[in-house]
């Protein structure tokens, strides 16, 4: 047949039921045809793809035109730099990540960005002697891709141009984000060391001498990580916090003069409800596993009930008791005293106490006479003995502690009145302390890291900064509240800073060059940006709104928002799912529903967004109070009550709000603001 006379190109084919490519090879003339239909916007060219280039007639198989794409030569396959490959279409994409990944080659480089696939295993790439490489080199690309590649540009251009950097990293869990960030920040933490003879003075060990403030920089990572990680059910150790981190250089010696990090949404309905098989943060499992815990009293993690939720107690091939020798020893490299340690145990101790904390409908030693008719909630003496061990530890009255899990003040006509809760409120009002009380003490663990880590002048005159912005990918669960909208939005504009800045850039430099090459599709994704955050219709706008106005509730967030953007392309009103348990498409940590989420709700106010990377559907209910982020007055007043230092400091501006509660409405400012 003269058709096998043809040359034939390679080709990559959409296997819709496989959800995947396969390759194979077609006629020039087909594949020809086929991209002349894509660049007039239709498809209609059917191409005989053959699995092998003997080009046999009867294993071809036809398909549509915009389901073929060409394929790279095989020299162009596995290139370091995916902008080097002549066809950028997914399949050739990842078919480099693929064959480089085969080779233990984790890194891959598209421009500016650095692609990193875990290889969940120890490729002895992160030594000494490999830092060595990178350090001072004026060619890096000459280099194989790497984060010590993108670390000493980012110092290099930091020097030279006298600039502030920024670098980004971002993927889902168990993608390896984590430990990037650290791989970063001990390269930064060595620079000077590296460029320096002294270097050759090191300990056999392979690592560096660091200064002290050096050395304090690399020691907050594993306290952040006690307190803000968790296991979830893509990975052990999983961020469930953003942050971003300024590494301060000074201007004279440029090294490292100190840090100061920032962090963003806590994933604080982790505190109370781990979604099952995974854990709640290491720092409650540690101190259960340490020494300390019999200094404590306390017993095992499996008798807590909001350790034990996750039904995952312990950790594969780590040990927490390890894990809590390390954060000790960590906390004296911090400069927390003895007396500063304790109370911080103290309170995580109370944390888990509270969870022990069970209500039932009914009379009970809490309740009077009349209480059986408001449903007064009654107590058991397990709970009972909880409420004395959470009282003790945060030095508490524990008839104060108990008033406070049952009743509530509320103010009628001017006067404040106590009002008795019912079980399931009780429960509620419970998780909400706990969740409280962790988050401020998250948040105190963090300032007192940024007290450590610099005191210095931050001027430019004085210092220059690289940040790391630690931040979670996509995210996607049966139940999606207010953390995974925040996460969305976050990751929906980095995708479009990475369409605007790096593929489209790489196109208009082909057409310039006169590359031959056929042009991607790229998705623009700024209309979803804008109806989120377009004042004052977006998204966050009519949530703000919701929270201020006095009768604002998730009804009327929902229904201004439909009716603000009705027939909107990106939003769909949801319908109530089948159920609520805290599984998802793509498992990286909790659903973060608050209280209540694990039950249906009489009314359901659900939306979805056509994101990026799919569509997600947000249950708002919880929206509002999670926007807000404010604890009950009588929560903080009960904690700033206590005889601790440590409790009380804790909750000093809450406090001060309350006070000064007349100017408290024109101070509001919202986390979905804050965050945007």
């Amino acid at each position: 047949m003269e058709s096998k006379q043809e040359e034939v190109a390679p080709v990559w084919v959409e296997d819709v039921q496989a959800g995947g490519y396969q390759q194979g090879f077609c006629f020039y003339n087909d594949l020809y045809a086929a991209d002349l239909a894509k660049g007039k916007g239709r498809a209609a060219v059917k191409v005989d793809v053959y699995p092998s280039s003997a080009m046999v007639p009867r294993e071809r198989k036809e398909y549509e035109g915009d389901k073929v794409f060409r394929a790279n030569s095989a020299s162009l396959q596995e290139a370091n730099d995916m902008t080097a490959l002549t066809y950028l279409e997914e399949p050739n994409m990842l078919r480099c990540l693929h064959g480089r990944y085969d080779k233990d080659k984790i890194y891959t480089s598209i421009a500016g960005v650095l692609v990193a696939v875990n290889p969940f295993r120890n490729l002895g790439i992160y030594t000494r002697d490999v830092m060595q490489q990178y350090r001072g080199e004026r060619r890096l690309d000459l280099l194989d891709p790497h984060v010590f590649r993108v670390a000493e540009r980012a110092y290099q251009n930091l020097v030279q141009k006298r600039e502030n950097q920024s670098m980004i990293c971002c993927g889902e869990s168990g993608s390896g984000k984590t430990e990037s960030t650290k791989m970063l920040m001990r390269y930064l933490a060595n620079v000077k060391l590296l460029g320096d003879s002294a270097a050759a003075a090191a300990p056999a060990d392979g690592q560096p001498l660091v200064s002290k403030v050096e050395q304090q920089v690399l020691q907050a990572n594993p306290m952040l990580e006690a307190f803000g990680n968790a296991r979830t059910l893509m990975n052990d150790n999983s961020s469930r916090f953003a942050k971003f981190t300024k590494l301060f250089v000074s201007n004279d010696e440029h090294r490292i003069v100190g840090a100061h990090t920032e962090t963003y949404l806590l994933e604080k309905s982790r505190v109370v409800n781990p979604p099952k098989g995974t854990r709640n943060f290491h720092v409650f499992y540690q101190l259960c596993a340490g020494d300390w815990a019999q200094k404590l009293g306390l017993p095992s993690a499996a008798e807590f009930r909001y350790l034990a939720a996750g039904e995952c107690l312990t950790l594969r091939n780590v040990k927490d008791s390890d894990r809590w020798t390390e954060l000790r020893e960590c906390m004296t490299t911090m400069n927390l005293t003895e007396d500063e340690q304790l109370g911080l145990f103290n309170v995580i101790a109370a944390v888990m106490y509270l969870g022990n904390v069970q209500f039932q409908d009914g009379t009970g030693a809490d309740a009077d006479a009349d209480d059986s008719k408001s449903n007064s909630p009654s107590l058991s003496p397990e709970s009972e003995q909880a409420i004395e061990r959470a009282a003790s530890f945060l030095n508490v009255e524990t008839a104060t502690l108990r008033k406070r899990l049952l009743t509530r003040s509320i103010t009628v006509a001017r006067e404040t009145i106590q009002k008795k809760m019912g079980a399931e409120e009780a429960v509620a009002n419970r998780d909400a302390i706990a969740k409280a009380l962790y988050n401020a003490l998250f948040n105190w663990v963090v300032t007192k890291i940024n007290q450590v880590l610099f005191q210095g002048e931050t001027s430019e005159e004085h210092v220059r900064w690289i940040g790391i912005l630690d931040v979670f990918g996509f995210e996607c669960f049966e139940l999606n509240s207010f953390e995974q909208f925040c996460i969305n939005f976050a990751n929906e504009k980095l995708q479009n800073f990475f369409n605007g800045h790096i593929l489209k850039s790489e196109q208009e430099q082909y057409r310039r060059e006169g590359i031959f090459w056929t042009p991607i599709n790229i998705p623009d994704n700024s209309d979803v940006i804008q109806l989120i955050v377009s004042k004052p219709s977006g998204i966050l706008c009519l949530l703000d709104s919701a929270c201020i106005v006095p009768r604002g509730s998730a009804a009327t967030f929902h229904s201004n928002l439909f009716t603000m953007h009705k027939g909107h392309a990106r939003l769909i009103e949801a319908r109530p799912p089948k159920a609520t348990a805290g599984k998802g498409r793509r498992a990286g940590g909790g659903g973060g529903g608050g209280a209540g989420s694990s039950r249906r709700q009489a009314k359901y106010y659900g939306f979805t967004v056509r994101h990026y990377a799919g569509n997600v559907t947000y249950d708002a209910e919880h929206f509002r109070s999670k926007n807000t982020d404010s604890t009950h007055p009588d929560t903080v007043r009960m904690f700033w009550s206590s005889e601790s230092v440590l409790v009380k400091a804790l909750f000093v501006e809450q406090m001060a709000e309350i006070d000064d509660a007349s100017n408290q409405g024109a101070r509001f400012q919202s986390v979905g603001t804050t965050f945007s």
